[in-house]
């Protein structure tokens, strides 16, 4: 019986620590599978790309550490709902990247992507991760911290 509470034990802290590990996720509750794209500062620039589907009920890792105080997303639902907001990336239909993603002259088309504050809001800290979770009924999805 111990034998078996500790095996139990050992891989749900093995399995905590997989799903959990440092990094900026986007977590799918919304009934559907989606398609997000991502815009977050790197090489001292706003760069955007995307596609990329998540399951439902599942979470995707964009990155293994945060970087940023910030991030945006763009969602797509596979029944054609958008979770998006104010600030516009540059972004395309299929997959894309843009290094320089809020530079207008350097892409095609833009796409009013919404803000995501990562650090603890009574704190101040940086978390080692955080999750994004795109729900059915999200609504004003600019966080109000990232809007300043």
């Amino acid at each position: 019986m111990l034998r078996s509470v500790l095996l139990s034990a050992a891989f749900f802290c093995l399995f905590t620590a997989t799903a959990y590990a440092g990094g900026f996720y986007v977590c799918n509750e919304a009934g559907e599978v989606i398609s997000v794209a991502y815009g977050r500062f790197e090489n001292n620039k706003w760069g955007s790309s995307g596609w990329t589907n998540v399951a439902v009920n599942r979470c995707y890792g964009f990155t293994n550490t945060l970087t940023s105080t910030r991030y945006y997303l763009l969602v797509k639902g596979a029944s054609g709902k958008i979770w998006g907001g104010n600030h516009p990336f540059c972004a395309d239909t299929g997959g894309f990247y843009y290094p320089d993603g809020t530079n207008r002259s350097t892409c095609k088309t833009t796409m009013n992507f919404f803000s995501v504050w990562v650090p603890d809001m009574v704190t101040g800290q940086f978390p080692d991760h955080y999750a994004a979770v795109i729900g059915p009924n999200n609504q004003n999805l600019n966080h109000p911290r990232a809007e300043r």
